[in-house]
């Protein structure tokens, strides 16, 4: 039987571990083990020397990555601690986003792939999403706080089309560690500053305003794609972690289409055309649970039905701009409405107005935000 990793792992849990030479795998088991593969008289080189010096170099650097990734962990939840004394400060707001912007230009440049990379990568943008959160959001933006900001809007497009760890890979596959949900913190932050920047007169410069447009692009071209995964995933299963990725994929766009920020609605309705993202969405439509009683204990814990609130929101943005709402219309929203699972109920005349199920409750079909056919 041959050697294998795994009959070097230390039991140790992780955070009892040293960091060092013997990290993740004891190379002392290794050099007992070797013992049985002697050295061949006519080989000049040592096999097993060459071997345990690659068990040390992956001991030194998984333990180096451990001990960032705890550094990177304790900075955040002490951060966390003390963000409600530190966002009264506004003298440390300029300071606060020259941190976050440096960090941002780091997480950009990443080329480093793997799962233990990813939860570097989710942690550092953990760093930076504490960090906007005790900077927050502001109406009166110096010249520093400015330059901060822009710097990192421009590092947000690297961060969006980083290939050593993408977002989207993030989204798609089962990462231990996803940091898409952070992610999408963060361009919250972004949209929602940017709009408040735009409707000041002579806050930005030209140059400025073709960085903050340009990155709302490159937000709109991956949240519109995670729309469309979030939109077709979710006709074939309940998921509570997909239904808060929706729902910040959706509080996103919302920000990003609003036309403080989006002079044109033609580039972000062609990618949702590109994207198929509208048909996506009413497909959803008609085959999701709009009132969330396929699973009462859900229901009850959440307060809302899974996806639906979200999937309205969606519509609504689209039907804030005319010609979006004239491609929501062509794609056969009434009908899907109309088809809809609470169309049918309401139909037939089979809504009660207590459920046996739910007797202190009324009934979700009447309360339901969704419009009911005339």
């Amino acid at each position: 039987m041959g050697l294998t990793l795994s009959q070097l792992e230390v039991q140790e849990p992780t955070s009892e571990r040293e960091c060092g030479d013997d990290f993740a795998y004891a190379v002392r088991l290794l050099r007992i083990r070797l013992r049985v593969y002697p050295l061949a008289p006519d080989r000049m080189d040592d096999p097993a020397k060459a071997l345990e010096k690659l068990t040390l170099s992956m001991n030194l650097n998984l333990s180096l990555a451990h001990s960032e990734l705890a550094l990177l962990e304790s900075r955040s939840s002490l951060l966390r601690q003390v963000i409600p004394y530190t966002r009264m400060d506004t003298s440390l707001r300029p300071h606060i986003l020259a941190i976050a912007a440096s960090i941002s230009y780091g997480i950009a440049a990443e080329s480093r792939q793997g799962d233990m990379m990813a939860a570097i990568h989710g942690a550092r943008l953990s760093l930076v999403l504490v960090l906007l959160e005790v900077a927050w959001f502001s109406s009166s933006d110096k010249n520093l706080e400015l330059e901060s900001f822009i710097e990192l809007t421009r590092n947000l497009s690297g961060i969006i089309f980083n290939e050593g760890q993408s977002p989207t890979r993030s989204l798609l596959s089962p990462l231990p560690n996803p940091f898409h949900r952070t992610l999408l913190q963060i361009l919250f932050f972004f949209t929602k500053q940017g709009r408040s920047l735009f409707n000041r007169p002579k806050t930005l410069n030209a140059d400025q305003r073709l960085t903050v447009s340009s990155t709302a692009e490159a937000v709109l071209t991956f949240v519109i794609q995670g729309l469309r995964i979030m939109f077709i995933a979710a006709c074939s299963r309940a998921d509570v972690d997909l239904d808060k990725d929706m729902e910040l994929f959706v509080a996103v766009f919302e920000q990003c289409t609003h036309p403080d920020l989006a002079t044109s609605s033609h580039f972000w309705l062609a990618k949702c055309q590109e994207n198929d993202v509208i048909r996506a969405s009413l497909d959803l439509l008609v085959h999701v649970d709009l009132v969330g009683l396929s699973d009462l204990s859900l229901l009850l814990s959440k307060k809302q039905p899974l996806y639906a609130p979200h999937v309205l929101i969606f519509h609504m943005t689209l039907a804030n701009s005319p010609i979006a709402a004239e491609r929501l219309a062509s794609e056969g929203v009434l009908a899907a409405y109309s088809n809809s699972h609470i169309s049918s109920v309401t139909s037939s005349g089979r809504v009660d107005i207590v459920l046996p199920e739910l007797p202190a409750q009324r009934n979700r079909h009447e309360t339901s935000p969704f419009p009911l056919p005339k």
